[in-house]
């Protein structure tokens, strides 16, 4: 399927068919403008109506640039999509009549050139993460969009929390009013931006953790084309030789707002603790409710065996406490383009046990069929970097992957923290890279810091394996003192090493049987036989109880567990 314009189709979507410029020059060409049949040959006979071309495309633009606020979001990126086609086509004329070439073709060339019709191609587009020199100046003036399609940096200040993509995003809004469940569900992401960034359950007494919108610090990335790999690199090593970039908001603002995103799924990788999901919240209070309509879906909630449309649908009704089939919700969108985000396909794989090597293809082939029907959907689907080896990348589509933090991004992390809290300087979160550079093991440490202090005053002399066992201890505490029952300083260490060798059990799940993760039932088991912890009666009572594998999985907040759910409401995890 072309998913491009021609320079013929771009006229007729700009509305150009009825222009007299364009009129005259069909008539002239026997109908062949429009119906794109036009040879090289032809092209070069036209160089006298170069004024003409000219003039034509700054009245269609222009024509564009006066409708821009009543247009949809889709057929605002279908039109500036066309609009590039028509740039395109012009400056190939003005290229080539510039080059002064010192000779004509013959007639006796004809055949050689007569089978290539310039204005037959699907001509091409400026991609988010690839950037020109110098593009489509005046169109980006009148529609930002274009300047980020060219990744053409505006220089605005820093913003936090993808901010800046909401001030461009909110430049370019259409004047079309949200529906009343993007309204709702718009407010639901926007909360989040105010919500703590950790469990005030889970945090010691006096200490002050900041939101979201106000700590998030935006991350770092690489970006993959499908035209450069068939296949999602899952290891680290095999992302070395691409660019980084720090310009993330850029680079969503150019994706959301092309007719690529459209086409084919965005895949957001990373490292467990690298920000992923709290990426997806982000963006999804960000994006301006009469625009696109946000669809969040945590894949860990939903029924593994349902088909892709079954997934979004139970998101739906998660969130709007309603049941709403996905065909009438992209039809009540009232213009607004649904972005579909499917958190969490590494959880989906690892508490199945299934690959997924096709489902960046499944949701390629959806987009391509709703296109079809004219209710065109963007998706965004995040996953583990190492849980993505022979996955499928569909044509179109673009992979970005989430880096470790700088020293500048951790020092920008610690100025929020620091500023409410006893103070974890720079340079002795920085002496542990390995945990300073991942966004949820940097709060670990600061949260271990505020304690009491012993990180800045031992750091000099403490090791790594020192600190990891400081830190397994210090949460090990907290662990057991959360239940409030009496007991000596002796039998808080006994409490304090029996919960350290139960987390010492999982830790030998996975390097005994040499994997990355391992089922809540074959912890359950390991349990049993080397510390005859013994799961409880689970035909008891009138809610099923936990197992001894549940427990151990759900009580360190550095252990991540991935769970997935049958249609059923059998709940599986690793």
């Amino acid at each position: 399927m072309r998913r491009t314009y021609s320079y013929a189709e771009a006229v007729k979507v700009l509305g150009g068919k009825d222009h007299p410029v364009v009129a005259a020059l069909d008539k002239v060409l026997g109908g062949a403008l429009l119906a794109g049949s036009l040879g090289l040959w032809q092209v070069l006979d036209l160089f006298d109506a170069k004024p003409d071309f000219t003039r034509l495309f700054s009245e269609l633009v222009t024509k564009l640039s006066e409708g821009r606020r009543k247009l949809g979001r889709y057929d605002r990126t279908q039109r500036l999509a066309a609009a590039h086609a028509v740039v395109v086509m012009t400056a190939f004329f003005e290229s080539l009549q510039a080059l002064e070439l010192p000779f004509r073709l013959s007639s006796a060339d004809m055949g050689h050139v007569n089978s290539f019709a310039p204005f037959e191609q699907s001509l091409p587009l400026p991609k988010a993460g690839r950037p020109y020199e110098e593009n489509l100046r005046q169109i980006a003036v009148d529609f930002p969009e274009i300047a980020f399609w060219c990744s053409i940096e505006d220089h605005r200040g820093t913003r936090a929390a993808l901010a800046r993509l909401e001030e461009v995003l909110r430049e370019t809004t259409t004047d079309i009013t949200a529906d009343v469940r993007q309204t709702e569900l718009s407010a639901i992401y926007r909360a989040a931006l105010n919500r703590p960034l950790f469990k005030s359950a889970d945090v010691p007494a006096g200490l002050h953790v900041p939101t979201l919108g106000e700590a998030y610090v935006d991350p770092r990335f690489q970006v993959l084309t499908s035209s450069s790999h068939p296949h999602v690199p899952s290891i680290a090593e095999s992302w070395a030789d691409l660019p980084e970039y720090a310009d993330l908001d850029i680079y969503l603002v150019g994706h959301l707002t092309s007719p690529r995103a459209c086409n084919a799924p965005l895949l957001v990788l990373g490292d467990p603790g690298s920000g992923k999901s709290v990426l997806t919240e982000v963006l999804a209070a960000r994006l301006p409710a009469s625009d696109f309509a946000v669809v969040r879906i945590e894949l860990r909630d939903t029924p593994v065996d349902a088909d892709l449309v079954g997934q979004v649908e139970h998101g739906l009704h998660r969130l709007l406490d309603e049941r709403v089939s996905w065909a009438e919700f992209s039809r009540c969108t009232g213009g607004a383009v649904p972005v579909v985000v499917l958190d969490g396909l590494d959880e989906l794989m690892q508490a199945t046990g299934v690959s997924q090597t096709r489902y960046l293809t499944t949701v390629a082939e959806l987009q391509e069929r709703l296109q079809a029907k004219g209710r065109p959907a963007i998706f965004v689907v995040t996953s583990r970097l190492s849980v993505c080896a022979g996955m499928e990348l569909p044509p179109w589509s673009s992979v970005v992957r989430l880096l470790p933090f700088s020293d500048e991004q951790v020092r920008q992390w610690l100025d929020v923290w620091n500023a409410a809290n006893p103070p974890l300087p720079a340079e002795v979160a920085l002496s542990y890279p390995d945990l300073a550079e991942q966004p949820l093991l940097l709060l670990m440490l600061a949260l271990f810091e505020a304690v009491d202090g012993s990180l800045r005053r031992d750091h000099g002399s403490l090791g790594r394996g020192q600190l990891y066992e400081r830190l397994l201890t210090r949460f090990a505490e907290r662990e057991v003192t959360k239940l409030g029952a009496a007991r000596s300083a002796a039998d808080l260490r006994v409490d304090v090493e029996f919960e350290l060798d139960r987390l010492s059990v999982v830790a030998l799940a996975m390097f005994n049987r040499g994997v990355q993760w391992v089922t809540e039932q074959q912890v359950s088991a390991d349990l049993a036989v080397l510390l005859e912890v013994e799961s409880a009666d689970r035909s008891v009572g009138t809610r099923t109880p936990l197992s001894a594998g549940e427990l151990a999985l759900g009580r360190f907040l550095f252990v991540q567990k991935a769970e997935a759910v049958r249609s059923d409401d059998t709940r599986l995890a690793t």
